[in-house]
């Protein structure tokens, strides 16, 4: 199945706007932390919010 160029991308997801919106607060936070270890803080993070947080 190949994609069509130049086509519509896919709306981000509720947890695509927390990140771009968190990422670099959790790299101020935590300077010395690698790409995967802010992934893992971004998702213990998502994972404290509640329903209504994460709309």
């Amino acid at each position: 199945k190949s994609k069509a160029k130049g086509g519509p991308k896919r709306a981000l997801s509720a947890y695509m706007f927390f990140s771009q919106d968190w990422r670099e607060r959790i790299k101020a936070e935590n300077p010395d932390a690698g790409f995967g270890e802010v992934g893992k803080l971004l998702g213990a993070k998502w994972k404290e919010l509640d329903e209504e947080e994460k709309k």
